[in-house]
């Protein structure tokens, strides 16, 4: 019998998730599952959010869409699905008999799923948030746990972190990896010319969203130190314009916004940089795994796990700015050293991230919720 699927999300971007979802909702369509996206989303989508739907549609994926208020009563995540909640009460009843995966709602959507008696669900545990352990959080997700039949985290972290949180079985949460569909990049010098990054300068950067998590501020500080390296900054996000004030007459420091294909820049790099406070994964360490950029990261969260404990990368507290200085510094001075590893990862990236592992891996997920 053909498994009826039902994701669930708030999809105000495509950075992590939405690019997760883009791999595996039309892959699970072409291994033939009925699959549904409910995406929660802003009043007026961005373009790049619409064509994402428009993809996940003509993939075979059904679309169904939400449109929630443009400004929200809490930034976190987990509280935006719950001004919709009778809207999803009604749209869980009419599919009581599809299994529902939820993904980043921890209030608004449980509510919905046990008001409609949902009895097949599974839960993406996507980060290892801090104010996952406040005591309030943590007696609710205990109590929603009794309605999750399983969970799905993105690393081994995640899977501890919120069993510990949630105070439930770890066993009940099976660690899936994410899949990337690679697309092989340009070359270092056509992506230097096209984006304006200098030729002759050692270049470090990030691409991902200008958020708290993400400590982009450590890079901008490291830019000062290393006035001879380039830094480049491409996304978007709340922290922009802090982040441009505290880059002010740093000539080194280059922001390149939102893009759509970030994993294009990255060849340009000649050090990817990840100085996250936390990270739940880290899709873009693997993005450039798999194009053989070499990578520096913070000793935070997943990252440690994905760069094999410094196997496949070099890592640093994600406080210590010396240590991020050094990193680059090593780098610069090491360059088939730090080559070297980089081809290991990337022969590691691809034979761990791929989507179709992702797909089986998922699939096998949703038959045990269907006994």
């Amino acid at each position: 019998m053909r498994q009826k699927i039902t994701h669930v999300v708030r999809l105000f971007e495509l950075y992590g998730i939405g690019n997760h979802l883009l791999s595996l909702l039309p892959s699970l369509a072409k291994n033939e599952l009925d699959v549904e996206l409910i995406a929660l989303v802003r009043q007026q989508p961005s373009p790049v959010v619409l064509e994402g739907l428009k993809k996940m549609e003509a993939s075979g994926v059904r679309v169904t869409i939400l449109p929630l208020r443009e400004k929200l009563p809490s930034g976190r995540p987990g509280f935006t699905s719950i001004e919709r909640t009778i809207d999803l009460v009604r749209l869980f009843r009419e599919r009581k008999d599809r299994i529902i995966h939820i993904h980043l709602e921890y209030f608004g959507m449980p509510i919905a799923l046990w008001l409609a008696g949902c009895k097949k669900v599974v839960m993406s545990i996507h980060s290892d948030d801090k104010w996952f352990m406040s005591y309030k959080v943590r007696t609710w997700l205990h109590i929603i746990d009794r309605i999750i039949g399983r969970y799905i985290s993105v690393s081994d972290r995640v899977r501890e972190y919120y069993a510990i949180a949630a105070n439930i079985d770890p066993r009940k949460i099976e660690r899936i990896y994410h899949g990337i569909n690679y697309i092989q990049g340009k070359n270092r010098e056509f992506v230097r010319k096209k984006y304006n990054m200098p030729a002759d300068k050692f270049v470090f950067g990030i691409v991902g969203r200008l958020t708290h998590e993400k400590n982009i501020e450590l890079l901008i500080e490291a830019a000062r130190k290393l006035p001879n390296t380039h830094c480049v900054i491409a996304g978007d996000g709340e922290l922009r314009d802090m982040l441009r004030r505290q880059a002010n007459g740093l000539s080194n420091v280059q922001f390149l916004g939102f893009q759509p294909d970030g994993y294009e820049l990255m060849p340009g790099f000649d050090l990817f940089c990840l100085p996250s406070r936390f990270e739940g994964l880290g899709l873009v360490l693997i993005e450039a795994m798999l194009q053989g950029v070499p990578i520096a990261g913070s000793r935070a969260g997943a990252i440690p796990e994905i760069l094999g404990d410094g196997k496949y990368g070099l890592l640093f507290d994600s406080n210590d700015l010396d240590g991020l200085t050094s990193s680059i510094e090593y780098a610069m001075n090491n360059r088939s050293a730090i080559l070297d590893t980089a081809i290991r990862a990337q022969q590691y990236a691809q034979a761990t991230f791929s989507v179709q592992k992702m797909t089986d891996q998922t699939i096998r997920v949703y038959k045990t919720v269907e006994l």
